[in-house]
């Protein structure tokens, strides 16, 4: 029997092979420092509420997993509106994935930098790579759709040929997995950038 061991280094057992010795000669590897586990990773939105950010704060989060973030101001009617929808979004994504928002009347300067135009605006931070603006229906079942699929497994930072995307085509409300952008409604949509695709 042979032990591997995480240093790359195996250990061959030579003793004899009684059960009560070769439970003694693995437990002597399980109990040693470099067979047990590391720290467990903080778990996004472990809440499940909706997280409020601000400029110093922001760089600590994104470095914890992506993030789906609503920059908003307080007075516009839309993100009032949104408002509802997004603390459930947050319930809905307890423990799979942060759900943060930003004040842009408190932090304009902020907001200026993330490109933030109009409000709500709504940007989700993958792990790695650039945010991706969601431009589909704001009602919570196509937020949760749109989160879900976000989370779920696609290799990140993999060329654009041959990558496959997740898209919402808000002209027929459905998402698709493509392996080109836009294509889940270019050529039958009557909306030819209606598409949010990441």
């Amino acid at each position: 029997m042979i032990m591997y061991h995480d240093n790359g280094k195996p250990t061959t057992y030579l003793g004899n092979r009684k059960i009560e010795e070769l439970v003694k000669f693995v437990q002597g590897y399980a109990d040693s420092p470099s067979a047990k586990s590391e720290e467990p990773r903080a778990v996004s939105n472990s809440g499940g509420e909706v997280l409020v950010l601000n400029p110093e704060t922001f760089a600590a989060i994104r470095s914890g997993g992506a993030m789906f973030v609503k920059f908003f101001a307080p007075w516009c009617g839309h993100c009032k509106k949104l408002a509802p929808a997004w603390k459930q979004l947050a319930r809905h994504m307890q423990s799979k994935l942060t759900i943060a928002e930003v004040n842009c009347d408190e932090h304009g300067m902020f907001c200026k930098s993330h490109n933030i135009q109009g409000y709500p605006t709504l940007l989700y931070f993958p792990e790695e790579g650039q945010s991706i603006e969601y431009t589909g229906v704001r009602k919570v079942e196509q937020l949760k759709v749109f989160a879900e699929n976000a989370t779920a497994a696609y290799v990140v930072g993999a060329p654009f040929h041959g990558r496959k995307f997740h898209c919402f085509c808000q002209w027929s409300q459905r998402y698709s997995t493509r392996t080109a952008r836009h294509s889940c409604c270019r050529t039958r949509c009557p909306l030819p950038s209606s598409s949010s695709c990441f």
